[in-house]
């Protein structure tokens, strides 16, 4: 079964909009490798030096579609945005080798390279969510 993975941008609240379409064309988006809550918080306490913990995954709350059925929309918190906007661009090699070693992404044989693609693509998201004021979402489609 296959997982497909969407980065939406949109207005705060639209998550439920989000879930409910077939297609995204109404919104600023892209396809991600398999991306997942669980994946966003191992990175997210990579970036900002936080220790795991698995109670953080109440950060990325789904916040649209169907719980049972999907798909399945997260928003992705605020503080993870600002901390995206704020990596240099000499970090992301060394967050992504980290990231792509954690068992989230090593059950999945990540590649650096994969893992430092999808970290750019956040870092551009999360710029343009500054400042434009939107809010991040995952969307998770079976």
């Amino acid at each position: 079964m296959s997982v497909i993975s969407t980065l939406v941008l949109s207005a705060a609240g639209q998550g439920p909009a989000i879930g409910s379409v077939d297609n995204l064309t109404g919104f600023m988006h892209v396809e991600l490798p398999s991306l997942d809550p669980l994946k966003l918080l191992t990175l997210y306490t990579i970036v900002t030096k936080l220790e795991f913990d698995d109670e953080m995954i109440a950060m990325f709350p789904l916040v649209g579609g169907d719980e049972e059925e999907g798909p399945w929309v997260v928003s992705i918190p605020q503080e993870f945005v600002g901390a995206l906007t704020n990596i240099s661009d000499g970090d992301i090699n060394d967050f992504a080798s980290e990231w792509s070693e954690t068992d989230e992404l090593a059950a999945e044989d990540w590649s650096l390279e994969q893992s430092s693609f999808v970290i750019e693509i956040l870092k551009k998201f999360s710029k343009i969510a500054v400042t434009t004021a939107q809010q991040m979402y995952l969307r998770i489609d079976l």
